[in-house]
C-alpha cells in the first residue's frame, strides 16, 4: 500500500560520496558527490540534539523521512534537500516493500 502521495510533498535527492584516485591508485584526486536517484518524501523533524564543545553549543537536527520503497537505500548514502545534507543513520522497511522510514541527521557538506 505505501504512503499516500498527498503526504509525499518534498523532492529529495539520494547521493553518495565518491573518492577519485590517480591512475596508480595511491593518491586521492578529489571527492565529489554522485547522484543516485530522486524520490518524493515526507519530512518530519523529530528532535534537535545539543552537544556542548569547546566552541559552544553544537545543534544537530534529527530528521525522519517517509518515502515509497526503493531497493538499494543504505547508510552509505546521504540525502540532499534544499541545499542541506542529511547523513542516513538507519533505513527501516515498512510492510512488504510498501515504504521506507529513513532516520537522518543534518550535517555539513564536508561531513559527508
Amino acid at each position: 500500500m505505501g504512503w499516500p502521495s498527498s503526504i509525499l510533498t518534498h523532492k529529495i535527492e539520494f547521493i553518495k560520496k565518491v573518492v577519485t584516485t590517480s591512475d596508480s591508485g595511491y593518491s586521492v584526486k578529489g571527492e565529489t558527490e554522485s547522484h543516485q536517484f530522486y524520490a518524493k518524501a515526507n519530512k518530519y523533524v523529530r528532535t534537535r540534539v545539543l552537544n556542548e564543545n569547546d566552541y559552544g553549543l553544537n545543534v544537530k537536527a534529527i530528521v525522519e523521512w517517509k518515502t515509497r520503497y526503493k531497493a538499494g537505500v543504505t547508510e552509505e548514502m546521504a540525502i540532499k534537500y534544499d541545499n542541506q545534507y542529511y547523513r542516513i543513520n538507519s533505513v527501516i522497511e515498512v510492510g512488504r516493500k510498501d515504504g521506507l522510514i529513513i532516520e537522518t541527521v543534518a550535517i555539513k557538506y564536508d561531513e559527508l
